[in-house]
């Protein structure tokens, strides 16, 4: 991903997804990698899908592990409001 070759980073995150379908930190970098290829709609669905299972797992894991999980949750929210924006 931060070498831009965003086709050659969206089949290793796929594959990394596959193994660890619910990890929000994944799905959160696969919706860049959308969005970095102009797939602005998917980019969206990802960020949501991200947040939802940040929800669902703060309530589940341990102290450190949801402090990590509310400042991604944090910076999920800001892009997503701002691709929202743009698209309307």
């Amino acid at each position: 991903y931060k070498q831009y070759r965003y086709k050659d980073a969206l089949k290793v995150m796929q594959a990394a997804i596959k193994q660890v379908p619910a990890d929000p930190t994944l799905i959160s970098h696969l919706a860049d990698i959308y969005l970095a290829l102009n797939q602005k709609q998917e980019a969206i669905s990802q960020y949501q899908l991200a947040l939802k299972l940040i929800s669902e797992q703060s309530k589940q894991e341990d102290k450190e592990r949801d402090s990590e999980l509310t400042e991604l949750k944090v910076v999920l929210e800001k892009k997503l409001a701002q691709l929202e924006s743009h698209n309307q």
